[in-house]
């Protein structure tokens, strides 16, 4: 297994794992991925602009965008390295499509975003989830997370859990 960039080689099966969040009811990924059912290589070259810094939504700062697939092209997973810091949710976002979780993908997921982060020249890491995800909570702690603080996130109304994670 292995990340690669957003391409439109990647459409089936990238729309696929929209699906699959859709047919989990998984509002937050599917708010973030469904515009890739419609013009598929117009949300790609969105998600290049981003790296670049450049069409950001409101709040958002210059991220990569990196899909977990393997040699038969699925694509299992996202990562969103953000070239900055948020506040509260750090430098990394990251998730397995739903039918895939409990496998050991997100933990390759976050090892290889790490990897990608360091080639950012990112020396410490933040990332962040909420306090309720023991399997995130896990992952974060498998790959050094050391833990900073416990907030409130009044947009998402849920306790978060932040750590940094040394490079």
């Amino acid at each position: 297994m292995f990340l690669t960039d957003p391409r439109a080689e990647y459409r089936d099966a990238f729309r696929s794992s929209v699906r699959d969040y859709i047919r989990a009811r998984e509002d937050v990924y599917i708010n973030l991925y469904k515009p890739a059912l419609g013009n598929f290589e117009r949300y790609v070259a969105l998600l290049h602009y981003y790296a670049r810094g450049r069409k950001l939504p409101v709040h958002e700062v210059p991220h990569s965008t990196y899909w977990l697939t393997d040699s038969t092209g699925s694509v299992y997973g996202n990562i969103r390295i953000r070239h900055q810091a948020l506040k509260v949710y750090g430098h990394i976002g990251y998730d397995i499509r739903p039918s895939f979780r409990g496998q050991g993908m997100g933990n390759l997921l976050l090892k290889l975003g790490l990897e990608k982060a360091r080639e950012l020249d990112i020396a410490r890491i933040q990332i962040a989830c909420n306090e309720r995800n023991m399997p995130s909570l896990r992952i974060i702690h498998r790959n050094g997370g050391v833990f900073i603080e416990r907030v409130y996130d009044r947009r998402t109304r849920f306790f978060v859990n932040r750590y940094y994670i040394d490079l």
